[in-house]
């Protein structure tokens, strides 16, 4: 992992801790409920805002595409 996605790595843990933090102890697997919980609610403050979620999903799938150097199938 490059230094800078080690760095975007460890901003997204920073998010996820906080997140965490305010109400979900009884995840029983926690990292993916909480996760899960965490997008979500994302996806709601989305819908509020006007904002496409699914479009969003696919530029964050680019921009992580782009920066681990994975290439998709297409098909």
């Amino acid at each position: 992992m490059s230094a800078t996605n080690f760095r975007k790595a460890e901003s997204g843990a920073v998010i996820f801790s906080d997140y965490a933090g305010l109400r979900f102890t009884r995840c029983f697997d926690r990292v993916p409920c909480i996760l899960a919980m965490l997008l979500t609610d994302l996806m709601h403050f989305a819908h509020a805002q006007g904002v496409d979620f699914e479009s969003c999903i696919e530029l964050a799938r680019q921009r992580y595409d782009e920066d681990t150097g994975l290439i998709r199938d297409a098909g």
